[in-house]
């Protein structure tokens, strides 16, 4: 057997016969050897073969070898080390491609071209086997069997085959496709993990189970349609699919799978766009969708009686969660050693990324009846039940009770007047940082009937010189003006009764404000950066006032307190001393707690201030 062939440049197309997994190779010319009619490469024993091939130069992927050997048995290993009279496939040291459809083997072993189960090594890998022809009387592939088989672009296996065993192909990043055919029942564990390659996969019917990471790290994966036999996707079976668009989810499967250890069944899908849960499913597993960044919006079917930990966590676009007429989803389970509810406190992201505080399972529990469609505030972390709209420059958002809340501006600033009603539905909420950055925002008017401003409602607003704020308003939140450096004046209403942390925080051209008897605390830095204010009273309910409220007023010299006030809810450094910084010599909480009620004043650069 003297005849070397090797397979110049042509990308092999193996014919599918059964389960076909490819990416390239030759055609067949009908003689059994792969299309170089050299019927001489043809061996009747592992032995003969392995003499051969070592005997031959050194060749590349594309100038494979093509053999063809006709052997009754293979032999594996079953333990943690080669065993005793092994195989000599797993120590292929030239490319070939092997074609064993002459051979009587009904298994592939497991191990059978990966040479020791040691996995940090791929130097234990049968990394030169470019192709594989499996006969017909095979049904099944163990453990690991082409493991790592880094250059293999083409498997044909035959209809026979009924399973593939756990980590049959993992790491066989060069296949790009694969077709199973009827035959097959089961695909095991990480069977097709890391097969990088891969950008398609068809499952057909017969397969009934699919185990934990079968196709994990599919990275090229494009699409995948999983057979109406299946009940469960199991964990970590999509998941690191990155370019994975679409699935589809038969309406036979009830569970969605995810856990610490495996992952979610379709997590860190970052390309998944849409996807759509069937009313069969009951339970949405621990991270089942988690990192999926493109998905915009799901629905949950009214079956699902459990959503775990984190199923829809990382989902940082999505902004629309509709719960099926009938959801009602109580109660808790056990999982780990631990008990957990049933509706997971961090199963969605908020609006700023983080997962607690107002999350939607606190918004479904709050909601009579859940069932609905729920929206994450556009810059805000808090899930609403309610519509969405838009109304002229506005983006806003209708409650369940027919109130209107301001949710975004759209416009370009100038002077806005807002709408006091929309779909004459009255218009009482301006949200969290509707306003924000808006700095072409001139002037606001803001309708009679709005009772509140939300935190960093018009922060950054720096051209903003003023606001009209009426009487209803109750609530101003925090940083609510943050940084209107234009500002020179504001009237806050007789109802509000909290002035929050940073409301007015640099306000640098703010003159004078006057805080409404109904006061009764400042909070921290609330004025902070009023560097124009130049006086202020303190109403007589105001029994607290936090640290640096009035920090930075660098030209305030006079101030009134017309109530008491204790020490401590009296921060010092609460007002600025005259050098600017937090000396607190002389500090005006010093001397106020000393000689209460009254006016205090200070020369314009002293660092002491002084009672009337």
């Amino acid at each position: 057997m003297k005849n070397v062939f090797k397979l110049f440049g042509i990308i092999a197309i193996v014919a599918v016969i059964g389960f076909s997994f490819s990416a390239c190779g030759g055609e067949d010319d009908g003689t059994g050897n792969g299309g170089n009619g050299d019927p001489s490469n043809v061996f009747e024993s592992i032995n003969a073969f392995s003499t051969w091939l070592s005997a031959q130069p050194n060749n590349t992927a594309e100038t494979a070898y093509r053999v063809k050997l006709n052997v009754s048995s293979i032999n594996g290993q079953s333990d943690w080390y080669e065993s005793v009279g092994a195989a000599l496939l797993n120590n292929i040291d030239k490319y070939v491609f092997l074609d064993l459809s002459g051979s009587t083997i009904t298994t592939i072993p497991s191990y059978a071209f990966r040479k020791e189960r040691i996995y940090s090594s791929l130097g234990h890998c049968c990394t030169n086997l470019t192709g594989i022809i499996l006969p017909n009387s095979v049904t099944s592939i163990g453990s690991s069997a082409f493991e790592y088989c880094t250059s293999l672009t083409s498997v044909t296996i035959p209809d026979s085959v009924t399973s593939i065993g756990n980590y049959a192909f993992k790491g066989c990043t060069s296949l790009t496709s694969i077709n199973i055919p009827d035959s097959g029942t089961s695909i095991g564990e990480s069977a097709f993990e890391s097969c990088t390659g891969l950008t398609s996969v068809t499952i057909p019917d017969s397969v009934t189970r699919i185990s934990f990471r079968a196709f994990a790290g599919c990275s090229s994966l494009t699409s995948v349609n999983i057979p109406d036999s299946f009940t469960s996707i199991l964990a970590g079976t999509f998941g690191g699919c990155s370019s994975l668009t679409s699935v589809n989810i038969p309406t036979s499967v009830t569970y969605i799978g995810g856990s610490g250890y495996y992952g979610g069944a379709f997590a860190d899908c970052s390309s998944l766009t849409s996807i759509t849960i069937p009313d069969s499913v009951i339970v949405i597993g621990e991270s089942a969708f988690g990192g999926c960044s493109s998905l915009t919006s799901v629905t949950i079917p009214a079956r699902v009686s459990e959503i775990d930990r984190r199923a829809f966590a990382g989902c940082t676009s999505l902004t629309s969660v509709t719960f099926a007429t009938g959801s009602n989803i109580t109660g808790s389970h056990s999982d780990s050693g631990g008990t957990y509810p049933n509706f997971g406190n961090d199963a969605f992201p908020n609006g700023d990324g983080s997962y607690a505080g107002n999350d939607l399972r606190t918004a479904y529990y709050a909601a009579s009846p859940s069932a609905g469609t729920y929206f994450r505030v556009i810059n805000g972390n808090t899930w609403i039940k309610g519509i969405i709209g838009t109304y002229l420059d506005f983006t806003y958002y209708q409650t369940q009770d027919d109130k209107i809340k301001i949710l975004k501006y759209n416009g370009s600033g100038g002077s806005v007047t807002i709408p006091s009603q929309i779909n004459n539905k009255p218009v009482t909420n301006i949200e969290q940082s509707a306003f924000s950055g808006c700095s072409s925002l001139t002037s606001v008017t803001i309708p009679n009937g709005v009772t509140s401003i939300g935190d960093g409602a018009f922060v950054g607003c720096t051209n903003l010189a003023s606001v009209t704020i009426p009487a209803s308003v109750t609530s101003i939140g925090g940083s609510a003006f943050g940084g209107c450096s234009s500002l020179t004046s504001v009237t806050i209403p007789a109802s509000v009764t909290s002035i929050e942390p940073g409301t007015f925080y640099r306000c640098s051209s703010l003159t004078s404000v006057t805080i409404p008897n109904n006061v009764t605390s400042i909070g921290q830095q609330a004025f902070d950066g009023c560097s124009s204010l130049t006086s202020v009273t303190i109403p007589n309910r105001v029994t607290s006032i936090d640290f640096g409220a009035f920090y930075r007023c660098t030209s305030l010299t006079s101030v009134t307190f017309e109530g008491t006030i204790t020490s401590k809810n009296f921060n010092k450094g609460t007002f600025i001393n005259g050098d600017y910084y937090y000396t607190f010599d002389g500090d005006l909480s010093d001397k106020y707690l000393a000689r209460g009620i009254g006016t205090y004043t200070r020369e314009s650069g002293s660092g002491t201030w002084t009672r009337q």
